[in-house]
């Protein structure tokens, strides 16, 4: 069993806890080869860590939330 960590930000986050699910994007990336293969690294049994990046404009708190196990 591994342990992963996903580095979201302040409008992702909300969005993979309300759906319990976790993926990779990049919107204005021509190249996905290297998400790609991140996410084909997890496997059943699996924890992720998220780790919240914020602006400090935001006035949000960023930091680890986690672990999850992946089923």
């Amino acid at each position: 069993m591994k342990t992963h960590v996903f580095i979201v930000n302040e409008s992702s986050f909300p969005i993979h806890l309300q759906y319990l699910f976790a993926g990779t994007g990049a919107a204005d990336a021509d190249d996905h080869i290297g998400l790609l293969s991140d996410i084909k690294r997890v496997r059943v049994g699996d924890r992720v860590i998220f780790y919240l990046e914020t602006k400090e404009s935001s006035g949000i708190d960023g930091g680890f939330f986690g672990a999850f196990r992946i089923a």
